[in-house]
């Protein structure tokens, strides 16, 4: 967002030269371009850096204070089965897309994770089938089971890291999420609302709620932090039902993809 939305207008002021009219003309420009959550999220980032800023005696008054938020509708858009195939074919070889975007679109769909921490995956952050994320959005570190599926994406990767980055940006640099929304709205979707990479990540927790995995399970894979009583006491990793609901929603995509069921029985290998 600061390289974005910020810096290229006001980047070159000192902080004490930043005035409320310089706060305003940044949030008017995303509000403008119909963009009112982003507007917001750009708010919060504003406050927060000049209420750093003050309490370390760097300002006199913080110029985003009393600034009000645009009323916010929750969004409610999940992928159906036809836009599910829909997106596996424009994230194919034959696409246009650059390979790191057409794998973290295909990625998201398959792990529920967050696009932000997907863009900055590394190849130091994978041991054997597991991805584990030492710092995330809710600043507690997380580990994501990944199935056949994702595994090959990673595989799929690993020729065109640069610097350990998975999924780098055409300058070797870590992907921003800006780019994926870019790619998501070229897609030809027959709807005319479009889905955006998060929508990606509610079609998976969706998902796996429709197969049967309860709330308690859907927060866990997807990293969301439960502050209630029993979440601070229960110390539980929950690493078997995570990989559950994980295998689970392959074998559904996998459904959707092929047209032929899958089967649910595992197969014991002798020993």
């Amino acid at each position: 967002i600061l390289k974005a939305d910020v810096l290229p207008l006001i980047g070159t002021l000192k902080i004490n030269a930043v005035e409320r009219k310089h706060i305003i003309k940044l949030l008017d420009k995303k509000e403008d371009a119909g963009a009112s959550v982003a507007r917001n999220r750009l708010l919060s980032l504003l406050s927060k850096v000049f209420a750093f800023a003050l309490e370390r005696a760097l300002i006199d008054v913080n110029p985003a204070l009393g600034i009000k938020k645009l009323p916010e509708q929750a969004r409610e858009r999940t992928l159906t089965t036809d836009e599910i195939k829909r997106l596996w074919s424009a994230t194919s070889n034959e696409s246009n897309f650059s390979i790191s975007t057409r794998l973290v679109l295909r990625l998201a769909l398959l792990t529920g994770q967050r696009i932000g921490e997907l863009c900055q995956m590394s190849e130091s952050q994978i041991n054997g089938d597991l991805w584990t994320i030492p710092t995330t959005k809710n600043g507690l570190p997380h580990s994501v089971p990944l199935c056949p599926m994702a595994l090959d994406l990673i595989d799929t990767a690993k020729p065109y890291s640069v610097n350990g980055l998975l999924f780098p940006n055409t300058k070797g640099g870590v992907m921003e999420s800006q780019i994926l929304s870019k790619v998501m709205e070229r897609i030809a979707w027959d709807s005319t609302d479009r889905p955006t990479p998060h929508d990606l990540r509610r079609t998976f927790t969706t998902g796996i709620s429709k197969l049967g995995f309860n709330r308690l399970i859907q927060d866990k894979v997807t990293n969301h932090k439960d502050n209630s009583v029993g979440g601070i006491y229960d110390r539980n990793d929950y690493q078997k039902e995570k990989r559950q609901a994980l295998e689970a929603w392959e074998r559904h995509i996998k459904e959707i993809l092929t047209g032929e069921p899958c089967s649910n029985v595992i197969a014991f290998k002798t020993a």
